[in-house]
């Protein structure tokens, strides 16, 4: 081999090196390339909301056609819930009962009845007396 042969074969080795150690270098030097994790999505189960009732039971007593317990709308009032009980009786005393009211779950409506006083009972004691057992 001539001089020349040798030099470039030296020369050839010598930058195939450098290549070699700069792409060492540079490799070691430069962060690694990493993709982040897909974010974790937690499956969150929200607690189930509480549903306000559509109705409410209420007992109807005293002077209806049928007494008894009544289930009607939340906003319903105590006239419905009376007509929910086959209305009111020829006996049932209005001037004591709210019909505009607004009912509420579990309450019970007493529709009183109208009370006939007997005859000659003003329904006053007595000034003189009637001679029971405290005069």
């Amino acid at each position: 081999m001539d001089g020349w042969t040798k030099v470039r074969y030296l020369a050839i080795a010598l930058l195939i090196a450098t290549s070699v150690v700069a792409f060492a270098c540079h490799r070691s030097q430069s962060p690694p390339v990493t993709t982040p994790p897909p974010p974790v999505t937690e499956a969150r189960v929200k607690p189930p909301t509480p549903t306000v009732p559509t109705t409410v039971k209420v007992h109807v007593a005293g002077a209806v056609v049928t007494p008894g317990v009544y289930e009607v709308s939340r906003d319903a009032r105590v006239e419905d819930a009376v007509r929910a009980a086959g209305g009111l009786t020829d006996t049932a005393d209005l001037s004591r009962v709210n019909l505009a009211e607004h009912v509420r779950d579990g309450k019970k409506i007493d529709v009183p009845t109208l009370t006939p006083r007997p005859e000659g009972d003003s329904g006053s004691p007595s000034p003189t007396g009637d001679g029971g057992p405290w005069d």
